[in-house]
């Protein structure tokens, strides 16, 4: 049976659709918490402080205040006093007249007939309150009811004055009514709204209705007949405590702890003005913000816009409930719907970023080239595909000459044409001027067509920017790791191959390097290994006075050999001692000739770092300068590289420091690539420090290194150090450091490594006129 294969999601797809499952369980575990619920009222306190505001009521609040039980009389009151304020209110024009004040008890039989007749001879309307005690969330288990005596409740319809408070102790619901001695009563609010409904239902009580929207009347005033009647005419009154000292005060989400007959006026004015607004539930903008995402999701036009058309809607449902807030129509629930935009917004950020940051591990970002990370990972999942690496000859050359170009056109340029070889195969940059692949199965038993028709891809030039460019490819194979195959890349191109496999490299590469080794000491005898001297200029004489001392090798068996493959190898295996004295040897002869011409010559020598640790080794080359202590100046200078680990630093600079004292100038080589620093060198035994090229070499162009070289000359000065800079590669360089302050100058343009004779005779002829000319 034939089964389809599934076109693979994109990796923003991925992210996006992990987002949305994230966003969904964040939602509704806001739901189930009540998270969500928490965040809904904040936000509804948010929309209610932007409404808040004063309005124009016709409820007038009679409170017990503080004066009030001061100069009226002892609480509780007698009830005359609640009499005489019926009277005077009825008297004022009063339409309604509503106590929340609990009349439950008994009084003396006197004080309670004066206010049932008080209440029998209004011509308002008056409301006494009835409430019952509940114990916990259950309405069923009733602890108490309270009803106002029988001789009051002839003459007042009776209301229920339960207030509700939420999950989080705030008054934002209440009911409609209650039942009380087994008769349903309609709450105070709907009783003075005039509003009926079900006493098991509840409204939310309007926070944006402010206390200040209604007048209130000092009860010890209306005693004192002081309110003129325009106050009162045609009002619903509403009696109740206001002080603190009597309690029966409830904290409310936007105004804080209100007296509880403040809180029934609210009540009552959100139904008079037709406030009290259902709600459209979280989940249903929940689903509607899902739905909408996932609609975005699957268009692939509108897909890459699903934030915006996110909170595009959004921002559109937002004013929308902001507009139905203004007019009282549904309160629309956005907490979850928000929950889930936030989330998903942030989520699906995230995960790009890390999706990012992982395609950085594995991504050249200089090239955009999957890397050598990129490669063995790939290897890992193909274990039985070989590895092709290839080595560009002088890739450095290439580089320098499209340095103007835009960073990683010629690693892009090259794997263009590996890529003809490579077909489906990812090609990746594993190091500089080196590229890999993994090589198709079907070509595994023809390695050596296949990296014939791959050396042939290189046979016309790269064009790049208009020019033309010639790759010498070295291709290498293995089975086994990217090390292995970009080493016998290496090696083919040292052996002047086009191919080398692992096996077949790490073979001659351990032949080759027996060979070094058994050929060392007679190719110091026989001149194989001989010293050739790059010179340098001295500023600001512009003469030539010094050199340093290199070394070359060219083997009758095994030809030409480059001093990075056999000093190593010699420090290695601890052969390097032999190779450093015979340079020394080499230098102080060549001193020693130039002073019996009348030349004060100065001739480096380079010391292999671990070397300082061998005691035997340094009395060996104090011993040799001691020789040459009769010759003017300072014939010999030792650089040591700074980027070399020193075995033991205090032995080392003792040993250094010895040194010094037996006539030699210490110099540190390749300053800049290893980790000292001028504070660390300030303590170390050095006449002069020696500028790396990579600093020097692209001077002209790179302000960073410009500046790096101009504080480390000024530093040295300061710390007496002199200064050399190498990679002097052309005169404008050369004119720069030399209004930087350098003290010598190395390199092509100074003179390129030369033999004794050919240098012997720029001692004599060059001239401070010539140089600066040149």
């Amino acid at each position: 049976m034939l089964k389809r294969k599934l076109p693979s999601l994109s990796q923003e797809m991925q992210a996006s659709l992990a987002a949305f499952v994230i966003a969904i369980l964040v939602a509704i575990a806001g739901l189930y918490s009540g998270l969500s619920d928490i965040f809904e009222a904040d936000m509804r306190h948010a929309r209610d402080t932007m409404r808040a505001a004063p309005t124009d009521s016709d409820i007038v609040i009679v409170e017990v205040d503080g004066r009030s039980l001061q100069d009226v009389a002892t609480w509780p009151w007698p009830r005359e006093t609640y009499a005489k304020a019926v009277a005077e209110l009825d008297c004022l024009g009063a339409k309604q007249i509503a106590f929340d004040i609990e009349f439950s008890a008994q009084s003396t039989p006197e004080q309670d007939g004066i206010f049932a007749k008080a209440l029998a001879e209004a011509e308002a309307s008056i409301v006494l309150p009835t409430f019952r005690q509940v114990n916990g969330a259950s309405d069923d288990q009733v602890v108490s009811e309270a009803l106002p005596i029988p001789e009051l409740r002839e003459h007042a319809f009776l209301a229920s004055v339960n207030v509700l408070p939420d999950a989080n102790g705030q008054i934002t619901h209440y009911g409609f009514g209650t039942v009380t001695q087994n008769v349903p009563r309609p709450s105070l609010a709907s009783m003075i709204s005039g509003t009926a409904g079900d006493i098991t239902d509840t409204f939310r009580v309007d926070q944006a209705i402010s206390p200040a929207s209604f007048d209130r009347i000092s009860f010890v005033d209306l005693l004192d007949g002081t309110i003129p009647a325009a106050k009162v005419r045609g009002k619903r009154v509403m009696i109740g405590a206001t002080a603190i000292e009597l309690g029966d005060r409830y904290p409310t989400s936007l105004y804080g702890v209100q007296p509880g007959v403040v809180v029934q006026a609210q009540a009552a004015e959100t139904l008079i003005q037709d406030r009290a607004r259902s709600d459209v539930n979280q989940v249903f903008f929940l689903v509607l913000a899902a739905l909408l995402v996932l609609a975005t999701l699957i268009s692939p036009t509108l897909r890459r816009y699903t934030l915006l058309v996110l909170f595009g809607s959004a921002g559109i449902v937002g004013v929308t409930a902001l507009a139905a807030d203004a007019v009282h129509l549904p309160y629309l629930q956005l907490s979850s719907a928000l929950i889930f935009g936030v989330t998903f917004a942030i989520a699906q950020r995230l995960i790009q970023l890390l999706q990012n940051l992982s395609a950085a591990r594995f991504t050249d970002l200089a090239s955009g080239l999957k890397n050598r990370r990129a490669l063995e990972a790939a290897q890992r999942r193909n274990p039985k595909l070989a590895i092709g690496t290839v080595r560009i000859a002088d890739f450095d050359q290439l580089d320098a000459v499209t340095a103007g170009d835009a960073a990683g056109q010629l690693d892009q340029a090259i794997a263009r044409r590996l890529q003809l070889l490579a077909k489906s195969e990812r090609i990746y940059r594993i190091e500089y001027g080196v590229f890999g692949w993994l090589i198709p199965a079907d070509r595994d038993d023809d390695l050596d067509g296949y990296f014939s028709s791959a050396y042939s891809l290189f046979n016309a030039p790269i064009e790049l920017s208009g020019r033309q460019l010639r790759a010498v490819p070295s291709f290498g194979v293995s089975k086994d790791t990217v090390s292995d195959a970009v080493r016998a890349s290496d090696f083919a191109r040292r052996r002047h191959l086009r191919w080398s496999s692992a096996a077949n490299s790490m073979t001659e590469e351990s032949q080759y390097e027996q060979a070094i080794l058994t050929e060392l000491d007679e190719a110091l005898e026989t001149g194989a290994i001989y010293v050739v001297f790059q010179p340098k200029l001295k500023l600001p004489s512009r003469q030539i006075t010094s050199a340093e001392c290199l070394v070359r090798w060219h083997s009758p068996s095994l030809g030409q050999i480059s001093p990075s493959e056999f000093i190593p190898l010699l420090e290695a295996k601890d052969s390097i001692d032999r190779l450093t004295l015979f340079v020394l040897d080499e230098a102080i002869e060549r001193t020693r000739l130039a002073a019996s011409l009348g030349q004060a010559l100065n001739l480096a020598v380079n010391v292999s770092a671990q070397l300082l640790s061998d005691q035997t080794f340094v009395d060996q080359i104090a011993d040799r300068l001691a020789k040459i202590a009769d010759l003017p100046g300072t014939p010999i200078t030792l650089e040591v590289t700074e980027s070399a680990p020193l075995d033991d630093p205090q032995v080392a600079q003792k040993a250094l420091a010895n040194l010094r004292d037996a006539g030699a100038r210490i110099s540190v080589d390749d300053y800049g690539t290893g980790h000292a620093t001028l504070n660390y060198l300030k303590d170390f035994p050095a006449n002069e420090i020696k500028l790396d090229q990579s600093f020097v070499s692209d001077l002209m162009t790179n302000q960073a290194n410009r500046v790096m070289v101009s504080s480390t000359i000024e530093l040295a000065h300061a710390l007496s150090f002199e200064v050399v800079a190498e990679g002097v590669e052309d005169a404008e360089t050369l004119e720069a450091l030399a209004d930087l302050g350098c003290d010598y100058l190395q390199g092509w343009n100074i003179g390129k490594p030369m033999a004794w004779d050919d240098f012997a005779a720029m001692l004599v002829d060059e001239t401070p006129t010539k140089r600066a000319s040149a």
